[in-house]
């Protein structure tokens, strides 16, 4: 039971979400400082893909050693599924930030150039203020202050698509940017009130996978609890390891297509 236990909580660092982004900075400079020597050497840090891969590994390997093959298979996928999933809310924090970030950047823009800023004033103040996408707005910048159109260097970054076709339309047709601006600001803070809303009506389905996901290692502990020691069942008898196998399968299952349609 104590190796089961350990295999478990290997499948869980194995799909430890990222950090946040103030804890991957952090992580950075820890990295930077401490394996000064090591880099000047060419040395380099794995990075989080390489760093779960040799943890998933390192995994399936202790777990073909102690339980055998079969449920070191099963926590490896059990691993690669919950990575999945956490890879995907943190994709989606990720969108709802940008999403904020955008909406406060298109702000700057309208303040700037109704307080009288041109759009090269306007981008390079906003450009300024804004570590996200301060290059791309620096360089439109300077594109506007050479007379030329800075739309095309804002379709170059991705979420900056909306706002290029924005201000290539002002441009061309002569209107005031300002007003222009304002409205789509008043679109994307739509988008996200509707994006917020739809989180919390998935969020109840979310946590209800979750639970039931967890249920059955809340049952092998229960068992361990009245001294029936289920995991011998489990990982060493034919019947057992059946049914190992169909509900480790049939629950990651269940949480892949709860991903799928909650995504």
């Amino acid at each position: 039971m104590t190796a089961l236990v350990i295999l478990l909580a290997g499948a869980g660092l194995a799909c430890w979400p990222p950090a946040p982004v103030a804890g991957r900075r952090a992580i950075w400079l820890l990295q930077q400082r401490g394996s000064l020597r090591l880099r000047r050497r060419g040395y380099r840090p794995p990075t989080g893909a390489a760093a779960g891969a040799a943890c998933l590994a390192a995994l399936a390997l202790a777990g073909a050693v102690t339980l055998g093959p079969v449920p070191a298979g099963l926590a490896v996928a059990a691993g690669l599924v919950l990575r999945r999933c956490a890879r995907t809310l943190s994709a989606e924090r990720d969108a709802a930030t940008e999403a904020n970030e955008l909406v406060g950047l298109v702000a700057a823009l309208a303040a700037e150039h109704g307080a009288g800023a041109g759009l090269p004033e306007a981008l390079a103040a906003a450009g300024s203020n804004c570590r996200r996408w301060k290059p791309v707005l620096l360089r439109a910048a300077d594109r506007a202050g050479q007379g030329l159109d800075p739309a095309a260097e804002l379709a170059a970054e991705p979420r900056l698509a909306g706002l290029a076709v924005v201000v290539a339309l002002a441009e061309r047709n002569g209107v005031a940017l300002a007003p222009v601006l304002s409205r789509f600001r008043t679109d994307l803070g739509a988008a996200i009130a509707a994006r917020r809303r739809l989180a919390e009506v998935l969020a109840g389905p979310r946590a209800s996978a979750a639970m039931l996901a967890g249920l059955p290692a809340l049952g092998l502990g229960l068992g361990a609890a009245a001294g029936i020691d289920p995991a011998h069942i489990l990982l060493h008898t034919p019947a057992g390891l059946a049914a190992l196998v169909a509900g480790v399968g049939l629950d990651l299952l269940g949480l892949l297509w709860t991903l799928k349609l909650t995504s």
